[in-house]
């Protein structure tokens, strides 16, 4: 979990070559916006979804790209 926009770079950390990573982009910054961002995603979401993807939630959504599977 990061604030480090350049981790949302899925050409440089491409899904399924990583635990997963996922981005935090609160509309406002400080540390109540932040945790209140990190609990409503942890609220919304299982983080067990997000192994070995990327993905990047704000307050409205999370998007998540996850590994390309080759049948």
């Amino acid at each position: 979990m990061t604030l480090d926009l350049d981790f949302s770079d899925a050409r440089r950390y491409l899904p399924g070559f990583h635990a997963g990573i996922l981005v935090l982009r609160p509309h406002r910054q400080g540390r109540k916006a932040i945790h209140a961002l990190a609990s409503a995603v942890l609220e919304r979401d299982d983080l067990l979804c997000f192994a070995k993807c990327l993905a990047v939630a704000d307050e409205v959504k999370t998007r998540v790209r996850r590994p390309l599977t080759v049948v």
